[in-house]
């Protein structure tokens, strides 16, 4: 029995882990996985969110998205701040 009660607690305690890395997104140290202290464009192609906001993230527009760049967007709740193309 006490088995039995180890091993759902242990499956419940994964399932909740995973959940949280979900929704709190990848961090930096698992997108660099070069360990350079950058994100490139192919190292960021792991998380669509970072993918999709390249442009806006990539602030000094170098190609690569270092700690600080990567913590303004996440301190922004991954939101951009491009305002909306104006209507011609």
């Amino acid at each position: 029995m006490k088995k039995r009660t180890l091993a759902t607690m242990i499956g419940m305690f994964s399932g909740l882990a995973l959940s949280t890395a979900l929704v709190a997104g990848t961090d930096f140290a698992t997108l660099d996985v070069n360990q350079d202290g950058s994100i490139s464009a192919e190292e960021a192609a792991a998380d669509p969110e970072i993918s999709k906001n390249w442009s806006s993230i990539d602030k000094d527009e170098n190609g690569m998205v270092d700690a600080a760049e990567f913590s303004a967007f996440e301190g922004m709740g991954g939101e951009t701040t491009e305002a909306p193309a104006e209507a011609k």
